[in-house]
């Protein structure tokens, strides 16, 4: 057998490959027995049929045999062969043939393979390549603001006489809502908790209670939004009717010991708390820098290789992947295969950018030749579960029990710990400036990455939608 390659393009490698006549006749030979051996012809016992009755009957089914048997022999020893050449993708190799080509027993025989690889990426000096990354430092603020939120969760609305309504309050109403002097539709409530400072009501509606007190009845003038989502009320201007029946006052709960059980630290000392709670913090820090910094990395990487190619088949697994843990595999399985290609082929618009980032990242590796170095040791998977125990109510040593038991646990944990060894080996050899950023600043600009993803993710449904509609029509 011999093979050369024809072609590299993007993510695919076309081979030629030449089979000798000897394997050819070979292949021929045990093609006409199997099918020889099941012939029935009339006049004869099955099987028994003479050599030249067998090929005019069946002689195109042998030859079909032959090729498909020469292909399934030699494919996986070209594919044994170029594994070293190539960064193969995995997906199973295409082969075909020359429209043209006529297959005799007496040439050797020909065909072509169509292989998908990985992208050959530049090779580029990394220490030339800069990126800002973030370094967070927790401090004694953060443990602090973190109580009080747990606080502030925990706390309790008490009505208080002659509270008047302000920031900071509940209000207890009842309402009626007037168009044109006649009540409408949905614009009505009786005992209604208002929560001033997180109030969804319309513009001008929760500023217009500010100052009133309980047993106090008065009529407020509003204007609806003009992009208000019931279109008979949009621009609308509208009256309400009010009566304050309470105004309350957050009340926090005292640390102590009562406090501190609802989060299983009975019998805790404050610093006992403020220390547990400092080392969930340092771990939801370390997190949140590893997502951060991995996400500015991928940013900067995919901007060096801007029209990088994406092997099609790890487009579409990640893509499949991703409905499987949306539908789960029972569920997929039930559909009608239209709407599973369909459901591919929309979620790999939506991973593609993600798709892209993993390509340009290994490759990248690759060419570093780091690729091998990637795998997490024991140790390190062992750092990442004690990592991951910060954050659950168990002890260390009862979630590590636990966890070595759970091999969803197991496989999150060796992702966390691949990833976090990827970010560190390509940290190293860019040029990195590390800024220091507070607990507070490192939250903010992780929920702005994952806004601009959802965004990202939002306009590629709408687009689909729209592209949808456009068809239907």
């Amino acid at each position: 057998m011999q093979f050369q390659v024809q072609n590299v393009e993007g993510c695919e490698v076309k081979l030629d490959v030449v089979v000798e006549n000897a394997y050819v006749k070979q292949a021929y030979e045990k093609a006409y027995k199997s099918i020889a051996s099941k012939a029935r012809v009339d006049g004869f016992r099955k099987g028994k049929a003479p050599r030249q009755i067998i090929t005019k009957l069946y002689g195109p089914n042998i030859d079909e045999q032959t090729q498909i048997d020469l292909v399934n022999e030699f494919m996986p020893k070209v594919m044994d062969e170029i594994e070293g050449q190539f960064n193969l993708t995995g997906a199973d190799p295409r082969p075909y043939a020359d429209a043209s080509a006529v297959f005799s027993t007496d040439n050797d025989f020909k065909f072509h393979l169509s292989v998908e690889i990985f992208p050959s990426l530049e090779k580029k000096n990394l220490k030339d390549i800069h990126v800002d990354l973030v370094k967070v430092n927790v401090v004694d603020s953060d443990v602090d603001k973190v109580l009080e939120m747990l606080r502030e969760r925990q706390a309790k609305w008490e009505v208080v006489d002659d509270l008047a309504i302000d920031h900071g309050t509940l209000a207890n109403i009842n309402f009626l809502g007037k168009k044109d002097g006649e009540p409408f539709q949905g614009g009505a409530a009786n005992g209604f908790d208002l929560d001033v400072d997180n109030s969804r009501m319309i513009p001008g509606f929760t500023e217009a209670l500010m100052g009133h007190k309980a047993g106090e009845e008065f009529t407020i003038n509003v204007t609806f939004p003009a992009d208000y989502t019931a279109k008979e009320l949009a621009g609308v201007a509208a009256t309400f009717d009010i009566k304050v029946n309470s105004v309350s006052k957050k009340v926090l709960p005292e640390l102590n010991d009562d406090f501190f059980a609802v989060f299983n630290m009975k019998g805790k000392t404050l610093d006992e708390v403020k220390a547990s709670l400092r080392r969930t913090i340092e771990s939801q820090s370390q997190e949140g820098q590893n997502n951060i910094n991995r996400e500015y990395i991928s940013a900067t990487l995919v901007g060096q290789y801007p029209d990088v190619a994406i092997p099609l088949s790890v487009l579409v697994n990640t893509a499949y992947n991703r409905v499987l843990s949306q539908l789960g595999k029972s569920g997929f399985d039930k559909l009608p295969d239209e709407v599973k290609n369909k459901m591919i082929h929309n979620f790999a618009s939506i991973v593609k950018d993600e798709v892209t980032e993993q390509v340009v990242m290994r490759q990248v590796l690759v060419n570093e030749g780091l690729l091998d170095s990637i795998v997490p040791s024991a140790e390190e998977v062992e750092l990442t579960l004690k990592n991951m125990a910060a954050n659950y109510d168990a002890s260390e040593e009862e979630f590590l029990k636990e966890a070595h038991a759970d091999k969803d646990l197991m496989r999150t944990a060796n992702t966390i710990s691949t990833n976090n060894k990827v970010l560190n080996l390509l940290a190293d050899r860019l040029d990195v400036n590390y800024l220091e950023i507070s607990y507070d600043d490192m939250t903010s600009r992780a929920s702005e990455i994952q806004q601009k993803k959802q965004e990202r993710i939002l306009s590629i449904i709408n687009s689909m939608r729209s592209a949808d509609g456009d068809d239907a029509k």
